[in-house]
């Protein structure tokens, strides 16, 4: 669990003078950069440890939004709520998912930016297509003759 760059490289210089072999090293002190876990992982190694904090330490990590622009913060609360049905998929205690995973400030936030978003207009609303609109079906139901053709 070495956090800091520097502590790991330094125990892995002191394994070296030790005469460790470069894949003795790497099994000991392994490379974790650039190496992300998607949240299904995530959710799946929570189930393996059973241990609530490693819920609580991925949901925070997943919450908290690489800048504090709108989109990163709803990007926060997809990620949060897709790590929340995974949890629920790998078969962890859902008292322990509303108690640990669930974050509803993050949640609160998303809401409020996302309302106030549809409320200007910046988020469009779905067209509904013409031929779904209620005058058109009626008219369409209307014109429908069945008295000439028995097979309608």
């Amino acid at each position: 669990m070495l956090l800091d760059c520097k502590a790991r490289k330094d125990v892995k210089e002191a394994l070296h003078r030790r005469l460790f072999k470069n894949n003795q090293i790497e099994a000991l002190v392994p490379d974790k950069r650039g190496k992300k876990l998607t949240i299904k992982e995530r959710a799946q190694y929570c189930a393996k440890t059973e241990d609530v904090w490693d819920i609580w330490l991925h949901a925070l990590d997943l919450a908290v939004p690489k800048n504090n622009t709108d989109e990163a913060i709803v990007a926060a609360s997809s990620c949060l709520s897709q790590f929340c049905k995974e949890l629920v998929e790998a078969g962890v205690d859902p008292e322990q998912i509303n108690t640990y995973a669930k974050l509803p400030n993050i949640n609160r936030a998303s809401n409020k930016i996302q309302k106030r978003k549809l409320e200007l207009g910046l988020i469009s609303r779905p067209k509904m297509p013409k031929h779904f609109s209620l005058e058109e079906g009626l008219r369409r139901l209307q014109n429908i003759r069945t008295t000439e053709t028995p097979t309608l």
